[in-house]
């Protein structure tokens, strides 16, 4: 059996079809949010970064819907306030900004609390729960990024960034999967985004 503690073995099972339409949905929020700043550039210092991270979060799960939704691997709940993916009947996913350290923040409900939580799996139906989306580097859009923890409010256990090589962009480049050791609360997601806010999903 697959452990959800093992990135390299889960990033396997994941498997090529969702990595890359995870890496290209995140490169196509990225040129969404050039073109709007293009569009109005004036509009874009009278923006919060709430509204920034809402928008960026909307780009990346349409077009990773888009992309997935077809696939006889994907169930897609999209039912406001839950947003969430199924996948291969082994995952579930939430779409999710990764900050320094790959912290993620969501309103503390004790839904979102459970959500993160490791469960006692059924014989036959283990399923993991794992946050995807990108990184946030210096107020900009980074790569594509898969992480798995077991608490709301600790860093990841393990993270995996992904991207297309430059030279061969049919090939993933995968940077190493680490582990962190010791927990991180962060609690700027509590006043950050609508994203990130309020609801159990994000």
């Amino acid at each position: 059996m697959i452990s959800a503690k093992n990135g390299h073995e889960i990033l396997d099972a994941v498997g090529h079809e969702f990595q890359t339409g995870l890496i290209d949905s995140v490169d196509q929020a990225r040129i969404d949010l050039g073109d709007f700043q293009d569009f109005r550039p004036a509009w874009f210092p009278t923006f919060t970064q709430r509204f920034i991270s809402s928008f960026i979060h909307e780009r990346v799960w349409a077009e990773l819907v888009r992309r997935i939704d077809a696939s006889p691997e994907s169930t897609i709940i999209d039912d406001e306030p839950v947003r969430e993916i199924g996948w291969m009947n082994s995952f579930k996913l939430r779409v999710k900004r990764h900050r320094a350290g790959d912290v993620i923040a969501a309103f503390p409900t004790e839904g979102a609390k459970r959500w993160y939580e490791p469960t006692l799996p059924l014989d036959g139906l283990e399923v993991t729960h794992l946050a995807v989306g990108y990184k946030w580097m210096d107020g900009r859009i980074g790569p594509a990024v898969i992480s798995y923890r077991e608490s709301l409010d600790s860093r990841a256990l393990w993270a995996v960034t992904l991207e297309r090589e430059v030279e061969r962009p049919a090939t993933i480049r995968v940077e190493d999967v680490y582990e962190t050791s010791m927990p991180e609360l962060d609690l700027s997601g509590l006043v950050d985004s609508d994203e990130e806010t309020g609801t159990d999903q994000l």
